[in-house]
C-alpha cells in the first residue's frame, strides 16, 4: 500500500474496514494524512485508538490483517511491525462472518 501526500493544505484519513454479511463495519485499520499515525476502531463506536506506529507518505509497505472468527480476535502488521494484537471482531455480539474489506 502507498499513501501519496496531500496535493492540497486539506489532510485525509485511509481505511481498511471488515464489514459481515449484515453490512456492519467490524473494525478498521486507519491511517492519518496529517498525524502520519496509524489507528484503529472496532465497532462499539468509541474513539480510534493510537498504536504508537508511524507511516511515511509516499512510503510502499504491505498491510496483513488476520481474523480468527472462531475465537473472535484480529490482528494486523504494517511493514512486518505489529500495529493491533489479539483485538476483538466484535465487541456488540454482531454476527461474526466474513463479507469483504472495504478501502474508505
Amino acid at each position: 500500500m502507498n499513501i501519496a501526500d496531500s496535493t492540497h493544505a486539506a489532510r485525509d484519513h485511509f481505511r481498511w474496514s471488515v464489514h459481515n454479511t449484515n453490512s456492519a463495519r467490524l473494525f478498521t485499520l486507519d491511517f492519518d494524512n496529517q498525524s502520519l499515525q496509524i489507528s484503529y476502531g472496532l465497532d462499539d463506536s468509541a474513539a480510534l485508538i493510537r498504536t504508537g506506529v508511524e507511516f511515511g507518505n509516499d512510503d510502499v509497505f504491505e498491510v496483513v490483517i488476520s481474523m480468527n472468527f472462531a475465537r473472535n480476535l484480529w490482528s494486523a502488521s504494517v511493514a512486518d511491525i505489529p500495529v493491533v494484537t489479539s483485538a476483538p471482531i466484535t465487541t456488540t455480539n454482531a454476527p461474526l462472518n466474513f463479507a469483504g474489506v472495504s478501502a474508505e
